[in-house]
């Protein structure tokens, strides 16, 4: 038996096609975009490569279960739309399951097990699922979120950027850090409001100046620290809400995932002490179990069908026998390969050419650049900062 499981995300597809039980792994990756945006020809071509792929490492036979977690995600809408590509594409299929991404992502964090998940990169949201309960706090897109993302982080850090370019800068700090830090194309405040708002992908552009918020922060700009402390707060009280609604224990296991815990060292720590003030001794936070492209195997796995498809007394069983094949054959954490085409790799020198004069270079497509306390923000028309696993907003 052939699993593909895939985690579609805003920017590129990443997964593994599996033989089940015993192996091999192959991995899997493909440029995407949010589901809801992209359209049947893109899609198709995403399907097609991820079965190239798979049929280059072995895996072309038998027909596969294929098991997708997507941001932009609609399981009742989406699980016919994927069935009937494949079919076009003449892929022989033995079913097809779509989850939400943070559905997949936090039963990759907990080994398809109970638990919380918040998810803070190119989005945010909250996720839990304890004892056949779930619950949500978030997800509202970058336009009305609160709660820190590459989105809002660059939100505030354009809001701060313009107040300086006018003349009325929020702190000190900001003068001296656009003069070392600001592309040159976007010296004025003309040309920074028209990029913004001429572009395709405002979400993508405001991230890209999440970095210069979070620098700013750790240099001491105490304008900059207030807005990331208000934003944990508000995350903060999501979680007391959500552990109650969903009656989690003491402490409850929190995962933490995407590019604001990956990038800013500073996260867990303001985090850490905002839990502390809100909740003290309520929440555990810990790093997610497995790579996010397992996620939807594991959240087959740990339903009634997924156990009875690979022979497994229980759901229980077949999380046991997923987690120890992940372990054997990858480690538990090996991540697929970046997700690069010829077009989005002229996409990204046509946007990077704007800013040549910055002094960060934005990275590729299939791991953006997220939130950091670095010296050396992405190219402001790169793509918005955060895991693959942070597009999580607005579902």
């Amino acid at each position: 038996m052939v699993f593909i499981t895939l985690d579609i995300g805003g920017t590129a597809a990443r997964g593994f096609a599996v033989r089940w039980p015993a192996g091999p792994v192959v991995p899997l990756a493909a440029p995407s975009r949010n589901l809801r945006l992209i359209v049947d020809l893109e899609l198709g071509q995403l399907l097609l490569a991820v079965r190239e792929q798979a049929a280059a490492g072995g895996l072309g036979e038998p027909p596969a279960v294929w098991l997708i977690g997507a941001a932009g995600g609609r399981p009742d809408h989406d699980r016919p739309r994927l069935t009937t590509l494949l079919d076009d594409l003449g892929a022989a299929t033995a079913g097809v399951e779509v989850w939400r991404d943070f559905e997949a992502n936090q039963a990759a964090a907990f080994a398809g097990g109970d638990g919380v998940l918040s998810v803070n990169g190119t989005g945010s949201v909250v996720y839990g699922h304890w004892q056949g309960r779930e619950g949500r706090r978030g997800g509202w897109g970058y336009l009305l979120e609160e709660v820190p993302s590459a989105g809002v982080c660059g939100r505030w850090a354009v809001q701060a950027i313009l107040h300086a370019l006018s003349g009325a800068p929020v702190s000190e700090v900001w003068p001296a850090l656009l003069a070392a830090r600001l592309p040159v194309a976007f010296d004025s405040l003309s040309a920074l409001l028209d990029h913004l708002y001429a572009t395709p992908s405002p979400q993508k552009v405001l991230g890209s100046f999440a970095p210069l918020l979070t620098r700013a922060a750790d240099l001491g700009c105490a304008w900059s620290r207030a807005r990331l402390r208000d934003g944990f707060t508000v995350w903060a009280h999501d979680l007391v809400r959500l552990a109650a609604e969903l009656a989690l224990p003491v402490p409850a296991p929190v995962a933490v995932l995407g590019g604001l815990w990956r990038h800013w060292p500073g996260a867990r720590e303001l985090a850490s002490q905002i839990l502390n003030e809100v909740c003290p001794g309520r929440f555990a936070l810990q790093a997610p179990r497995y790579d996010p492209a397992w996620g939807p195997l594991l959240r087959y796995l740990a339903t009634d069908e997924g156990a009875r498809t690979v022979g497994a007394p229980s759901p229980a069983a077949a999380l046991l026998q997923a987690s120890r094949l992940i372990e054997r054959l990858s480690g538990g954490s090996a991540e697929p390969p970046p997700a690069r085409s010829a077009e989005a790799a002229v996409a990204e020198r046509r946007d990077s050419a704007l800013a040549s004069s910055a002094v960060g270079q934005a990275e590729g497509s299939a791991t953006p650049p997220a939130p950091a306390a670095t010296d050396t923000p992405p190219a402001a028309g790169g793509e918005g900062p955060a895991d693959r696993a942070g597009d999580s907003a607005g579902r």
